[in-house]
């Protein structure tokens, strides 16, 4: 059930939705980047009309210069034009692009893998939810069964109105218990359908009881498997961008060379447009360079210094955290698993304390109160074991997060950091 939840969330949720957008933004940004490293054709067509006035120009007769001179002009040409990408500012232009492009799909392979992580928990809440609920009637049921079995005592002179109330006050508090599970199982159940894109009506199907853990972690798993996580591939990739566009930005400060080609027909009339006798061409080369900007092209290789610097920060903080974050889940189970180990041994013995008691109280050797602490101890034990064992399997979710993925080299994360290489 927990697979079958977890593929309806990656396939339908909102957030994937949008960071799929996102890939296909920057997808289009990369190839509009290198655009520029082909030449550009373009098509004209022009047609226009002319005339020229001329002064009178004193000239012995019969010579008579008309006034006015008007002329039809008519033409089509192809536009090819191509810069010299001498300094390789248009590939390092192309190469940040490409390399924001490759880390906006690491993030959103790790998106998945959280939006995976929070169904997981989400599920696990909610079958806790319902084993604590099962808990809270239990105890309710047991409330109930006692105060049945004083006042029957009661009725027979055999226990106190003070022991008939202390009773009637368990039966209440449980009722309140059964409540506040209730509560907290719907809220658990509407943040699972939140996530797995289904409309929160707190129906959703879940298993009896949580699972057990598949097997411990492994043994000697190589640091290698931290280059994985997409959230550190991303990074890597964002840091190669910011290389690449302080490239870009020291490139502008070089002159740019370009080619310009015309290559078409013109005539002053439409028929003979297209006769051979009538073509045109011309060849253009320039060079531009920049000579006074106001320091902005300086400016503009600064910034991306800056940029780089604050990049090569960011992915060195996130390494250090990435290995924090594996220590702390590792050590979380380790702690967890021994909580867990205890609070088994305490429901036992706490079980084996409230059927003491009961036997004691029924024959006159305890009072009501030994009785109520017992029971009070025994499902708050029940109670806390199952928190515990949540806990462990979230700290497991934690690990495989941590892991970028899981114990073994292979997997989604492995995918995102070979894919934004």
């Amino acid at each position: 059930k927990l697979s079958a939840l977890v593929a309806d969330a990656l396939a339908e949720n909102p957030v994937l939705t949008a960071a799929e957008a996102r890939i296909r933004h920057a997808a289009a940004r990369a190839r509009a980047a290198g655009a520029d490293l082909l030449p550009h054709l373009g098509a004209r067509a022009v047609a226009g009309r002319t005339e020229d006035v001329t002064p009178p120009i004193p000239l012995p007769p019969p010579v008579v210069l008309p006034d006015t001179v008007k002329e039809d002009r008519y033409g089509v040409s192809l536009n090819l034009s191509w810069e010299a990408d001498l300094w390789g500012r248009i590939r390092a232009g192309k190469s940040a692009a490409l390399a924001d492009w490759q880390a906006t799909r690491a993030d959103y392979y790790g998106a998945a893998l959280s939006l995976a992580a929070q169904t997981a928990k989400a599920y696990f809440a909610a079958v806790e939810g319902r084993e604590q609920l099962e808990v809270a009637k239990a105890n309710l049921k047991s409330a109930e069964s006692l105060a049945e079995s004083i006042g029957e005592r009661f009725k027979s002179g055999l226990r106190s109105a003070l022991d008939v109330r202390f009773a009637a006050s368990e039966v209440a508090d449980a009722r309140a218990g059964v409540a506040v599970r209730r509560r907290a199982l719907d809220a658990a159940l509407r943040q699972l359908e939140t996530l797995c894109v289904r409309y929160p009506a707190g129906r959703i199907p879940t298993a009896g009881t949580l699972p057990e853990l598949p097997g411990p972690v492994p043994a000697g798993i190589p640091a290698e498997v931290l280059a994985r996580r997409p959230d550190l591939a991303a990074l890597e990739r964002r840091v190669a961008a910011a290389l690449k566009r302080t490239d870009e930005a020291r490139a502008s400060l070089y002159p740019r060379i370009a080619l310009t080609t015309t290559r078409g027909l013109a005539s002053t009339e439409m028929q003979d447009l297209f006769d051979g006798n009538f073509g045109v061409w011309s060849l253009l080369a320039n060079v531009t360079a920049p000579i006074f900007t106001g320091g902005r092209l300086r400016a503009g290789v600064a910034a991306g210094e800056a940029g780089r610097e604050e990049a090569v920060a960011a992915f060195g903080d996130a390494v250090l955290r990435a290995f924090r974050e594996v220590e702390t889940s590792l050590a979380a189970e380790r702690y967890l698993g021994e909580q867990e180990t205890a609070a088994r041994r305490l429901v036992r013995e706490a079980k084996g304390v409230l059927d003491l008691s009961e036997d004691r109280y029924l024959s006159g050797l305890e009072d009501i109160l030994s009785v109520l602490e017992a029971r009070r101890r025994y499902f708050t034990a029940r109670s806390a074991l199952l928190r515990v064992h949540r806990l462990r399997l979230e700290t497991r979710v934690d690990v495989h997060l941590a892991l970028g993925g899981g114990f073994r080299r292979e997997g989604v994360g492995r995918k995102a950091a070979k894919e934004a290489r």
